[in-house]
């Protein structure tokens, strides 16, 4: 279990995110996230993410993309409401394409100043004319999106996003949070302190026959994803296998269809592991 409950969901936000390690947070902010800003500033608090703030959404995601690459880490982003989330769609559109993981997370308002506490101001009333807000505006360039429509299950979204961002295949999670829920005390814990799940293995004999199908091979070539190629060329029992990176593979199965290509075809792909990679083969 993590304990949030009693905390404010700028508290939350963060105490979720460090446990499951997020390291990094990139920010391109609006002023509704002042609530985090006060959180992260509270003395005495340890183990929070370290927070890097930019001057626009799609360097927030491109630094944060950059550091998943190089670190395997997953990292989180945060940016304004509405045209800051689209700014970041073009980025998180090439880390879907890239399988590159990461949680973003949007600003919003419910309201209009109706309830008790701070009020969210006049600016939120064009936002609010969004209709599904955010999490509605970038969907169709990230895994899932969601905007936070009760308290309640505030804390364990917040976990279920990362959880999904590093479920294979990788990519880009959203999820937009109320400036409200922000400010107010959560009145659940997470039920859960799971991390992230394994990923897929592939079977240790199917491997060993596609070695010996490959060491077999007149003219072999291996057609991997864009991440694994640099995997396939550090090898240097592989450095004399032709190896291409293909996000659709189309044009080499298309080729040995028609029989351009005489040599099995190995595919190796990131969304399983032998212990990193899936193989399979056409002969």
């Amino acid at each position: 279990m993590i304990q949030t409950k009693g905390l404010t969901g700028a508290q939350t936000m963060l105490r979720v995110l460090a446990k499951m390690g997020v390291e990094k947070i990139f920010a391109s902010p609006g002023s509704e996230w002042s609530p985090v800003w006060e959180a992260l500033a509270e003395p005495g608090v340890e183990g929070m993410p370290q927070y890097l703030s930019t001057r626009h959404e799609e360097v927030a995601v491109g630094m944060a993309s950059g550091y998943a690459k190089a670190t395997g880490k997953l990292p989180a982003v945060m940016i304004h409401t509405t045209v800051g989330s689209l700014h970041a769609t073009m980025g998180m559109r090439g880390a879907i394409r890239e399988q590159v993981p990461m949680v973003v997370f949007s600003g919003e308002s419910i309201g209009y100043g109706e309830d008790d506490g701070p009020d969210p101001g006049a600016q939120w009333l064009g936002h609010l004319s969004n209709i599904g807000g955010p999490a509605k505006l970038v969907e169709q360039t990230v895994k899932w999106s969601f905007g936070v429509n009760n308290k309640a299950i505030f804390p364990a979204t917040i976990q279920r996003a990362c959880q999904l961002a590093m479920a294979a295949p990788k990519g880009p999670t959203f999820v937009s949070l109320p400036m409200e829920y922000l400010f107010d005390k959560m009145i659940r814990d997470v039920p859960g302190d799971l991390g992230f799940a394994p990923g897929a293995t592939a079977d240790a004999k199917g491997i060993e026959e596609l070695a010996k199908l490959l060491a077999g091979a007149k003219n072999p070539v291996i057609v991997t994803e864009a991440g694994c190629q640099g995997a396939m060329t550090d090898n240097k029992k592989m450095t004399s296998v032709p190896a291409t990176a293909s996000f659709g593979l189309k044009p080499l199965w298309s080729g040995w269809a028609r029989g351009k290509l005489s040599a099995p075809v190995l595919r190796v792909s990131q969304t399983a592991q032998p212990s990193s990679s899936a193989i399979s083969t056409r002969q």
